[in-house]
């Protein structure tokens, strides 16, 4: 019974949104310090043309696509790690592995193209 009670009140504490709103990034000054420090705080949707806000948006797509895929990777050495022997698990994690490495090596070249592409845009003076 003191279990339950003390795994409630934790779970109670964790998750309510007193605890969620208990702080706010609003009024933390980041912003102004980043402003300080010579950084302009920037929203994806301030950018002028249609070319560079979908440069940043496949940036970001492509960023959220390879951490997915890292994750992917670790899944298959954790299945690999767990397969105790079995060879048709360790295959299976085998190809897990190589179809991740697979995808990362893809979207590392889609970023480096788009980047690539961002450049050549800029320097051409395309988006002035």
């Amino acid at each position: 019974m003191k279990q339950k009670l003390t795994l409630s009140s934790l779970l109670l504490f964790f998750f309510s949104p007193i605890a969620a709103l208990a702080y706010s990034f609003k009024n933390s000054g980041i912003e102004g310090t980043a402003g300080n420090a010579g950084y302009k705080s920037s929203n994806i949707f301030d950018t002028a043309n249609l070319p560079d806000l979908l440069g940043k948006l496949i940036s970001i797509g492509l960023s959220v696509i390879g951490v997915v895929l890292l994750g992917y990777l670790i899944y298959g050495g954790f299945h690999w790690l767990t397969s105790e022997g079995d060879q048709k698990k360790v295959n299976e994690s085998k190809d897990t592995i190589k179809h991740a490495i697979q995808g990362l090596a893809v979207i590392f070249f889609a970023y480096a193209l788009t980047m690539a592409a961002r450049m050549v845009y800029d320097r051409l003076g395309l988006g002035k």
